[in-house]
């Protein structure tokens, strides 16, 4: 079976192109869901003084934590929409360090991949010793 520009089997692209993009459609859909959600959820308003300083102090973690997710959300919801482009340009399953095909196993485990498996380990192993060594 003849490999394609974009990783695909021939006989297989059309097939495997779709489910990928139902899935991050799928994934986009939940994510821009969450990020309304989370939104409502963070312009809530009490009275001043509705809450005692220990409610007030577990309020303002509750807090800090829906914007770490948000924060999250949004830069996944950024990697999902980057890969639906990726899939209309035909670049989807290529990785983008080395431009060999990405296994199809990690595109079901993480349809947004930009990377294989190898340069991806590489990139988070440089991510975390940037972050250590700045701390």
């Amino acid at each position: 079976m003849a490999a394609v520009a974009n990783g695909f089997a021939d006989k297989d692209a059309g097939t495997q192109k779709e489910r990928y993009r139902r899935a991050l459609l799928q994934r986009q859909s939940q994510l821009q869901a969450d990020l309304k959600r989370a939104a409502a959820s963070a312009r809530e308003q009490l009275e001043p003084g509705a809450l005692d300083p220990a409610d007030e102090s577990v309020l303002s973690h509750r807090k800090e934590t829906l914007f770490a997710q948000v924060d999250r959300d949004t830069q996944l919801l950024n990697e999902v929409q980057h890969a639906l482009r990726r899939l209309q340009e035909g670049t989807y399953g290529i990785c983008e360090q080395d431009g060999e095909p990405i296994d199809p196993i990690r595109l079901e485990a993480v349809p947004w991949a930009r990377y294989c498996v190898k340069h991806q380990a590489e990139r988070d192993a440089t991510a975390e010793s940037e972050r250590h060594t700045t701390l």
